[in-house]
C-alpha cells in the first residue's frame, strides 16, 4: 500500500503543478485576471491547510 500512497501523492502534485501553471499563464496573458484569481488561490490554500491539519490530526 505504501508505494499506491506515493503513486497517488506523484499524481496530485503534478496535477496541482500542471494547474498552477495554467493560472500563472492566464494571470500573464490577462492581467486583469489578477484580482480574482489572487481570491481563489488564497481560498484554495486555506482549504488546503485545513485539509493538512485534518489528515495531520487523523495519524
Amino acid at each position: 500500500m505504501p508505494a499506491l500512497y506515493a503513486v497517488v501523492i506523484t499524481l496530485a502534485v503534478l496535477v496541482g503543478a500542471l494547474l498552477v501553471g495554467g493560472v500563472f499563464y492566464a494571470v500573464h496573458r490577462r492581467p486583469a485576471l489578477n484580482g480574482p484569481v489572487t481570491a481563489a488561490v488564497a481560498t484554495v490554500s486555506a482549504l488546503a491547510a485545513v485539509l493538512a491539519l485534518a489528515l495531520a490530526a487523523a495519524r
